[in-house]
């Protein structure tokens, strides 16, 4: 038949598991408020959106001066072949102008070219970044259902345990409970150990024959000689 003691050592067993499933539910809340994974990809997503914003804006200015640049060729390509300039000086500074502005021409399709790339490549990572975050957010909602679904099964489970917690402390008095609930408190959670082999469960240590009697008969509250814990039988 059971004891003070090892009734509370089942009511310890119960405690430790509620404790257990009260550290599950603060690890899933924090994982539902904060998903690193989320945040990241998101930051991913800023970054690359940033970059092909720019590569963009780049490409277009060269764009830009590159069409201004041709038709300012035409333009004195025109006034060049037109038969309007008489004067030899005139016309050769015309020429010279025009090779000028085909050699920047050269200068800015290459560079055009090169931007083009670049852009390319912006665009790429941002679309990659984006199917991330998009994937990302879609295991977020699996994870999500299934977090929710074990928090609501950790809650059930609670309050069961603590129910049949409930029912054992009937018998416990309360002097007795409350030495047990400030000996748990020192103990990180756990009181009472159990005598395995005339050793305490929770440190190894052998406790003396006279003291493995005393818990073998169950009437008195024993302590483990090297860790302080209430000893009990199995």
């Amino acid at each position: 038949m059971d004891n003070i003691f090892s009734t509370l050592y089942a009511i310890q067993s119960l405690e430790l598991a509620v404790d257990e499933a009260r550290q599950r539910l603060h690890d899933i809340e924090a994982a539902l408020s904060n998903d690193a994974v989320i945040t990241a990809t998101r930051q991913t997503l800023s970054t690359t959106e940033a970059a092909l914003h720019e590569a963009s804006a780049h490409t277009k200015n060269l764009e830009l001066e590159l069409s201004s640049l041709i038709q300012k060729i035409q333009e004195v390509d025109t006034l060049v072949y037109s038969g309007k300039i008489k004067n030899p000086k005139e016309l050769q500074e015309r020429n010279d102008e025009v090779a000028s502005l085909r050699r920047r021409q050269t200068t800015l399709e290459e560079q055009l070219a090169e931007a083009k790339k670049v852009q390319s490549t912006a665009q790429q990572h941002h679309t990659e970044a984006q199917h991330t975050l998009e994937e990302a957010l879609a295991h977020r909602v699996t994870d999500e259902t299934e977090l929710i679904e074990e928090r609501d099964q950790l809650n059930h489970e609670i309050d069961t345990i603590l129910r049949k917690r409930k029912a054992k402390m009937q018998g416990i008095p309360k002097e007795t409970f409350d030495h047990y609930r400030n000996l748990r408190k020192r103990k990180r959670g756990q009181a009472i150990a159990l005598l395995k082999e005339d050793s305490c469960s929770a440190c190894g240590i052998e406790q003396p024959s006279s003291d493995v009697q005393r818990i073998l008969h169950g009437d008195e509250m024993v302590y483990c000689i090297g860790c302080g814990r209430i000893l009990v039988t199995g």
